[in-house]
């Protein structure tokens, strides 16, 4: 399999692009903020996301393996899609007017325009419980409501590695251009090898 990028080709790339471009189908830039970000973020990082609502996050959480041995396993990757609401009014929050969707609105389209929706060359999407999300740093007019997303699937095509007796015959093509951050050095005597272990 000649230049595999993962970040072009790798199934979970291509799955949070997909699920993104599907998720503009419904939700039109326009109106709506759509950004792809990692499953754990800072409060500063989760405010200046959703600044301008509404905002819509597809955040990337694992990826499950079977344990059943194979040379291709078969894997669930897991999604979390945040839907966030701004309005003043706890009604309009929840119903929207003319201003504002309204998250319940939001969440029975994106429900709508996920569940049983096929990747091609990945697999079937499903959305599991939606669970209304809390934490401190939330603005008190902020409605948030996250959607649990399941793609089953295998994480390189089997088409693609029908042929390769092993994985290293796999020409891999990382495309980022920096270089690699030299390691810190270690402050304690001993070097990163030492383990301080700590009496009760």
């Amino acid at each position: 399999m000649q230049g595999f990028d993962p970040a072009v080709d790798g199934v979970i790339a291509v799955t949070a692009r997909a699920m993104k471009e599907r998720l503009a189908r419904f939700f039109p830039a326009s109106k709506f903020v759509i950004e792809l970000m990692p499953a754990a973020i800072t409060k500063a990082v989760w405010l200046k996301l959703t600044q301008k609502t509404p905002f819509i996050g597809i955040a990337f959480q694992d990826v499950v393996v079977s344990e059943t041995a194979a040379v291709n396993p078969a894997v669930t990757m897991r999604f979390q899609v945040h839907l966030v609401v701004t309005a003043t009014a706890p009604e309009t929050r929840l119903l929207g007017d003319r201003q504002s969707p309204g998250i319940v609105n939001m969440l029975a389209v994106a429900v709508l325009g996920l569940h049983a929706w096929s990747i091609e060359d990945v697999g079937a999407v499903f959305c599991g419980t939606s669970q209304t999300l809390a934490a401190d740093f939330l603005q008190d007019n902020q409605a948030v409501i996250g959607i649990p997303v399941h793609v089953s699937t295998t994480l390189i095509p089997d088409e693609a590695i029908a042929a390769l007796e092993d994985f290293a015959d796999i020409d891999l093509v990382w495309t980022f251009t920096g270089p690699a951050p030299a390691p810190e050095p270690s402050a304690r005597p001993g070097g990163d090898d030492t383990i301080v272990l700590e009496e009760a």
